[in-house]
């Protein structure tokens, strides 16, 4: 059986024993960009996974289906999508039994361990800068569209960037400076059919996959 358990879960603790009547819950939650990007429904399910939590002692079955009946929520759990965005994390029993070895449960415990290394390094990975990014973006690039809102389109091309080209906000400053040398992309050339009007590029469609690629050949320069 796989577990998952609540991601810094001391902060959430009052009470020093098992099953405590309450849990804290800090008002600088709504200043939280990540929480504020998680759906209606992913947060609601977060908060009662919280306090699931407490009662049984940060070890929940992965298992959205009996997540689901204990919390009483009408849809499952997207619990993937926690783990992802750092919320939540895998953990495992190495459970002893007549026919479980020491040297079976030691193997077992190295995978795990090798396991959680790999998913630290993937929430690490995960921890996308997107208010510094996008910051920068209207700081190189002010004449192109203002990104107004993050979206969920929007996060995730910016997060793919992030994990696949651009790991670190320098990466990001020379990808918008090199926008910036085409005339193309920042719409002082005509383009379309007619030829009529400038083609300007935005945040969403420079950190597509195909576009991204496109300027990294320098396709729209020269």
């Amino acid at each position: 059986m796989q577990y998952i358990k609540v991601c810094n879960w001391d902060k959430f603790q009052h009470y020093n024993k098992r099953n405590p009547p309450w849990i804290k819950l800090h008002s600088e939650l709504l200043a939280s960009y990540d929480f504020n990007c998680l759906q209606d429904a992913s947060k609601a399910h977060l908060i009662l996974i919280w306090l699931l939590a407490s009662q049984t002692e940060n070890k929940i079955p992965n298992d959205p289906t009996w997540i689901q009946k204990k919390i009483g929520s009408e849809k499952k759990p997207d619990t993937k999508l926690l783990i992802d965005e750092g919320f939540l994390e895998v953990i495992a029993t190495c459970l002893q039994d007549a026919s479980t070895t020491l040297s079976s449960c030691y193997a077992q415990a190295e995978a795990e361990t090798e396991a959680e290394e790999r998913q630290k390094a993937s929430r690490q990975k995960q921890n996308v800068p997107f208010v510094k990014i996008i910051d920068m973006y209207h700081e190189i690039l002010p004449e192109l569209p203002e990104c107004k809102k993050i979206t969920e389109k929007r996060r995730g091309y910016i997060r793919a960037r992030w994990n696949n080209g651009l790991p670190d906000i320098d990466h990001w400053e020379k990808f918008f400076k090199a926008i910036r040398s085409s005339d193309f992309l920042m719409g002082k050339l005509p383009a379309g059919k007619d030829r009529s009007k400038p083609f300007i590029a935005d945040l969403e469609w420079i950190t597509n996959q195909t576009n991204y690629v496109k300027i990294l050949e320098k396709k729209y320069h020269g």
